[in-house]
């Protein structure tokens, strides 16, 4: 009994000392646990930075994966990741000596061998880390996303169209038409928020098509061709915006790829709607050409029905209304252009464009006025017809400097339009008596006749120059010419 005890009190004492001596190798001097691998020295910790670059082009590499291994066993002590200006610093390594793994897509891993962390220099920097290129790098990659059909920055919304299925074939008008707090009318009248009073941009221009009627615009634009719409309801000073609601800017499709190139495009919808388009490119490392040709063919009915009760001393009186309306267009444009890369810094384009728009609407109107006892004492038929032929021609010139600087940038537009429109309307006014027997001398007949020429000029010089992500000051010159010559003639027919 007695040996026994002896035994077990040895091999209590053997088991104390056993982790006296463990927890003295696995502690450092301060009493906090050591983190290291097998290669760590006892006394301290600390650091290993640098900044990590591209052997060919010596610029940085940002987010390179970077592992410490311990050089003795290869057990891994810590790691990181580059920043966006290629600089690491691993912070906590245990005294002792390692190795760095550095690793990346597209390039060749690199080891760094016999790295020492000591008391003489704690704070380890490994300089620039160049980095070379793998040799099996791909010569092109090409990464593609889906736009959203909607997207929102700060002081616009931007509508992809490629999105919009619906107005496929169609014009901008019909664009328009699938557009929150758009409004466009049976005539093509477009408003925004509920006001007429906004401006049409093409490409961020002024759209030089416009004469006296502004939808004309949108109609001689097919929707193939625009590649988004974006809606700027709060415009900066260049615009001109007092008075606005807002401005509507028209993007459309510009071909970049290299050589000759082409695209033909035919659609067909209801209500005997056509729409063409060929669009041809040729473009070199010098100069961009371009030329498109368009037309479009459109029939529509409309069908409307009113019914109104007037109370007046508690007496009703019934209004009946029914209108038809048959409306037909047709219009066709021709562009052409050019872009001049005179370098990597400087362009110069040109562009021209002509277009010839005809529409005709026909509308005919039947009212019928009742007293109380749903009798019929007022019955009247009105028939519009009104025929409209409008030619337009542009040139637009455009000079494009851009610099170092991100977001700095010159611009200096030059444009002049001309259109000429005819508008026709004919409009006779039947009054009935009860048997819808017509009254001697009350047929009202007119005639509207509007001959109009409109020619606009503008000059618009503007610089933006970015001090940094959130302030920029943004100054120009815009001069604007415009002569309007319009004749309107009424004739009354008994």
């Amino acid at each position: 009994m007695h040996k026994f005890s002896k035994t077990l009190l040895g091999f209590l004492i053997l088991i104390f000392i056993s982790q006296v001596s463990i927890i003295a190798q696995t502690r450092p001097d301060n009493g906090m646990p050591r983190q290291g691998g097998g290669g760590g020295m006892p006394g301290g910790m600390g650091s290993i930075s640098g900044t990590v670059v591209d052997k060919l082009t010596l610029q940085t590499v940002e987010y390179a994966n970077l592992v410490l291994y311990c050089q003795k066993d290869s057990t891994m002590v810590n790691g990181a990741i580059t920043n966006q200006k290629g600089q690491f610093n691993i912070d906590k390594v245990p005294f002792g000596k390692y190795y760095l793994l550095v690793s990346f897509i597209g390039y060749s891993s690199l080891k760094i061998p016999d790295i020492m962390v000591n008391p003489k220099e704690p704070n380890k920097n490994l300089g620039q880390i160049k980095f070379e290129p793998s040799a099996s790098t791909l010569g092109e990659v090409n990464i593609t996303a889906e736009k959203r059909m909607m997207e929102y920055s700060l002081d616009k919304k931007v509508v992809n169209v490629d999105k919009n299925l619906v107005s496929a074939g169609g014009s901008a008008v019909d664009v328009m038409q699938n557009i929150p707090a758009v409004t466009v009318d049976i005539d093509g009248n477009v408003s925004l928020r509920g006001s007429t009073n906004v401006n049409i941009l093409v490409d961020g221009r002024p759209s030089n098509l416009s004469g006296m009627s502004r939808q004309a615009i949108l109609e001689q634009i097919p929707a193939s061709s625009i590649e988004a719409i974006e809606i700027i309801t709060n415009p900066s000073a260049k615009y001109n915006p007092d008075g606005m609601s807002g401005i509507i800017n028209i993007k459309l499709k510009k071909k970049t790829a290299q050589g000759l190139n082409g695209l033909i495009s035919g659609g067909i919808g209801t209500s005997n709607r056509y729409n063409n388009s060929v669009n041809l490119n040729y473009s070199t490392s010098k100069f961009n050409l371009f030329g498109s040709w368009d037309a479009r063919w459109f029939q529509g009915r409309g069908y409307g029905n009113t019914y109104r009760v007037a109370t007046l001393s508690d007496t009703n009186n019934y209004t009946y209304q029914h209108s038809e309306m048959k409306r037909k267009m047709n219009n066709a444009s021709i562009k052409l252009g050019f872009d001049w890369y005179l370098n990597q810094k400087n362009t110069i384009s040109l562009t021209g464009q002509t277009a010839k728009d005809k529409s005709s609407r026909n509308q005919d109107l039947f009212s019928y006025s009742n007293d109380y006892n749903q009798t019929t004492y007022n019955h009247y038929f009105k028939q519009n017809f009104e025929s409209e032929d409008e030619n337009s021609n542009s040139l637009i010139f455009n000079y494009k400097r851009t610099f170092d600087k991100k977001n700095k940038e010159l611009t200096a537009d030059i444009s002049y339009s001309e259109s000429h429109e005819n508008e026709n309307t004919d409009m006779n006014n039947k009054i009935y008596l009860d048997n819808y027997l017509p009254f001697s001398g009350m047929n009202e007949i007119q005639q509207q006749f509007n001959n109009g020429k409109t020619a606009n000029g503008s000059a618009l010089i503007n610089y933006i120059h970015p001090f940094n992500e959130k302030f920029k000051l943004e100054t120009g010159y815009q001069g604007i010419y415009r002569k309007i010559d319009n004749d309107f003639k009424i004739n009354n027919y008994d």
